[in-house]
């Protein structure tokens, strides 16, 4: 069972649209692929499959 599902929040049509909005802009747009900001954590946690989603769906490159 695939534990990274992409869930249909409320406004999740509406954020997608701004991430097409400002990639069609050229501009960047800064996702945490760890899905979480932990200011007092400094490993690497591991990253949540649904962070790649948004560049794949607009073939846009990432740029680490």
């Amino acid at each position: 069972m695939n534990r990274y599902v992409l869930i249909n929040w409320p406004g999740s049509q509406k954020f997608m649209e701004a991430i097409e909005y400002y990639v069609s802009k050229n501009q960047n747009i800064l996702i945490y692929p760890e899905a979480h900001i932990w200011p007092t954590y400094t490993k690497i946690r591991p990253f949540e499959k649904v962070s790649f989603h948004y560049p794949a769906k607009l073939k846009t490159p990432i740029i680490p």
